[in-house]
Parts: C-alpha cells; structure tokens; sequence
C-alpha cells in the first residue's frame, strides 16, 4: 500500500513539472517582441521591424524623423547620418529600436603604376651620334595630344522618388497616388515615382488623413480625383498647379483648418461638393461651367475671381455664407443659377465703379462695394 502510494506521489509531481515546463514554454512563446531591438542602415536604405506575436494594432512612430522615418507598416528608412529610436506602440504597451544610419563613403582607390624595366642596348661608336641626332629630333617634335571623351552620366532625377511611401497604379510610363503610407505632415508629393511620371491623384488618397497639415501637388499631376483629401482635419496648405484641369467631388470637403483655397486657371471642371462644409478666409476660382453646387455649406470671407474672366455663376455656393465676393472688370455677365432655397448669402459685390458688377448687384438687390 505504501509502495502505490509512492508511486502516486512520483507520477503526480512528474505530471506537475511536465505541465509547469509547457505552461513556461507557451508563455514565453506568447511574449511580444520586435525582430530587432537595434539596428544599422545606410542612407537611403531601408530595414523592416516587427512586432512578433502581436494581433493588435501598432502605431510606428520615430523620435527623430530628420534622420529616420517609419511608415505604418514598420518600414524604417534612412534620411541621414545620426541615431533615431523607432518605437511600436500596442495599447498603452511600447517596444523600441534604437537606429543608427550612416553615410556610405565610397572609397577612390588610384591604380598604382608599375615601373617598366628599362632596357640596355649596346651601340657601336659610329651609331651613338646617329643615334643621339635623331633622338633630339624627336624630342623636339610636338608630341600628340589624347582627347578625352566624358562618358555621359545618368540624371538620377529621371527616377525619382523610390516610391516607399507610397501607394501607387502605373501604365508603363505613368503613375496615380493611390495611397499615402509615409509619416511626413509637410508633404511634397513627387513628380516621379520609380521613373514614373505622377498624372494623378487617385480617390481617397489622404483621406481622413489627421495628421496631414500641408501638401504641395507637382505641376505633373492633371486631376484630382472624389474625396482626394475629404476629412483631412488639419490641413492648412494645399498648393495645386496650373496642369490640374479636373477635380473631383468632396475633393476638399470637411477639411476644418483649411483657410485658404486657389483653384488654379487651368481648372475646367469640378465635381459637386468639391471643397464643402469649410470655414475659410479666402477661395479663388475660376469660372467652371459644370452646373453643379461644387461649393456647399460653407462660411468664407471672400471669394475672387480671376482677372480676364467674363462670365461667373453665384449659383455654385449653394447654403453658404459669404462675407465678399471680388469681381473683376472683365466680367460681363453673372449668373444665378440656382432657386431660392439652396442661393447663399451675400453680404457684398465687390468691384470697380461703373463695372457690369455694380449694375447687376444693385438689379440684384445686393450691397456693392467700388474698389
């Protein structure tokens, strides 16, 4: 009896152990880790953290983006020579790596040169002179000159940007921004992307973009599609260029921080809602005959047209509140397109004494103000 007994003992402290060693090993296989916890590139390379046994979201962040940045993948790329910590951030839980980037130095090596053997060659007495006279005359002979010919070099500006922060559909000589992946809020998007000329900018490519306060748009680019940039709440700055000819609807909408807005001459079409639900100080525009409301509930201080426009429609600010609108001398004719219901509110026409704008605000019953 007390033998079985023992036994029992024996198997149920084993049995303990055993179920004490996996409970460790599956622990500690369940610990949450990154793939790195230092790390060393070069400029302009790149290296990828992970974040191993995690099923959670992670927020990438750098310490210092002048020398590293991290996209929202873990994609770590070097800007320039210092230390930078990329931390992963899980809940209230961080996991950081410490990167050192340094600048390549290309070594110039100089091909060494071989001494040539000299050789020793007897000569009769009768040869030296000979020899001597005609060895001045060759030294006072001109010698030939080489022409060296540059090999020409390769313009590493034909390629452009890498293309790591961002997301892209391409023909074979053309890309669309299709998403923007980067942690910059400065953003300069580029003209080329992986030799690629940018023409467009795809739908919903920085939308709901918060951290995003300023963007400037390369003169490549041609269209702006639907909701490029809806609900980009800080944004600030958007500097469009004179190639964009089309933009979408809801292009600019619900970006609160957004004061100012040039729509560039070049532009011939906007969809409806194109910059809507805004508080901004000053919108200038030229005149675009597409009928639909592409301004829509918003309060803005003064709207301009541009010099050289003849013909306006107050009918595209439907439910807006508008302090000024500036109307240049070359206007001949303003429409109104639009019923009573949706018309906005006009507090002043602004423009030059004895222009078409001082007689159509006061047919209008509008206050006009001369210049």
């Amino acid at each position: 009896m007390k033998q079985t007994k023992r036994i029992l003992a024996i198997m149920l402290t084993l049995a303990l152990s055993i179920s004490m060693i996996l409970t460790i090993n599956v622990s500690a296989a369940k610990k949450v880790k990154l793939n790195k916890t230092k790390a060393t590139i070069y400029v302009g390379k790149t290296v990828t953290l992970k974040l191993k046994n995690n099923k959670n979201k992670i927020k990438w962040s750098s310490l210092n983006k002048k020398v590293a940045t991290v996209t929202s993948k873990g994609k770590v790329k070097g800007k320039k020579a210092g230390k930078a910590t990329i931390t992963a951030k899980v809940g209230k839980k961080k996991y950081k790596c410490k990167v050192t980037v340094k600048k390549k130095v290309v070594k110039q090596t100089t091909p060494q040169t071989i001494p040539q053997p000299i050789e020793k060659t007897t000569t009769k007495p009768s040869e030296q002179s000979t020899t001597s006279k005609q060895e001045e005359t060759t030294n006072n002979q001109e010698q030939p000159t080489t022409n060296i010919t540059e090999e020409p070099t390769t313009n590493s500006d034909d390629y452009g940007d890498s293309g790591e922060d961002w997301m892209v559909k391409s023909t074979s000589n053309k890309c669309w921004i299709q998403e923007y992946v980067g942690t910059e809020t400065d953003i300069v998007i580029p003209e080329k992307i992986c030799g690629k000329t940018v023409v467009g900018i795809d739908n919903g490519a920085f939308a709901y973009c918060d951290s995003l306060i300023s963007v400037i748009i390369p003169n490549s680019v041609t269209s702006i599609g639907d909701s490029a940039f809806s609900h980009c709440t800080n944004l600030k700055r958007v500097e469009i260029p004179n190639s964009v000819t089309k933009i979408e609807g809801d292009a600019f909408s619900s970006c609160r921080s957004l004061k100012e807005l040039i729509i560039p001459n070049s532009v011939v079409y906007m969809g409806m809602h194109t910059f809507s639900f805004n508080d901004m100080e000053t919108v200038k525009l030229p005149y675009v005959q597409n009928y639909e409301f592409f301004v829509q509930s918003c309060t803005i201080n003064q709207v301009i047209y541009y010099e050289g426009t003849s013909k306006i429609n107050l009918g595209d600010f439907s439910f807006c509140s508008i302090e000024s609108v500036i109307i240049p001398e070359s206007v001949i004719e303003i429409e109104m397109e639009i019923s009573d219901y949706y018309k906005s509110k006009i507090n002043n026409i602004v423009g030059k004494q004895g222009s078409y704008a001082e007689l159509w605000a006061k047919q209008n019953g509008y206050t006009f103000i001369a210049q």
